[in-house]
């Protein structure tokens, strides 16, 4: 979630998810349009919503890829190795 200021409000957070952002427009203030149909008048521009919105899905990549596998599950090993294993026989099968 990305927080977000209402621009009425501006001493309290809106949190919106950003997969659900269909839409920013400046006219002159911004409008945030969500896909259900919501839409919010925010005191970021444009650019600064944006600029949350990539520096929350980079966050999310960052915890995904640093993320410690879970070394105490009894069947880590094998899940480890088929995610990593590649295929290394370049022979074509046999034909009948």
């Amino acid at each position: 979630m990305i927080a977000l200021h209402r621009i009425n409000r501006i001493d309290h957070e809106l949190f919106v998810n950003p997969d659900l952002i269909q839409q920013i427009e400046a006219n002159p203030d911004t409008v945030v349009m969500l896909t259900n149909g919501s839409k919010y008048v925010v005191s970021e521009s444009p650019a600064e919503v944006v600029q949350l919105i990539c520096d929350w899905r980079s966050g999310v990549l960052t915890r995904g890829l640093t993320a410690p596998v879970v070394a105490n599950h009894p069947r880590v090993s094998d899940a480890v190795g088929r995610v990593l294993r590649f295929p290394t026989s370049t022979s074509a099968p046999a034909a009948p």
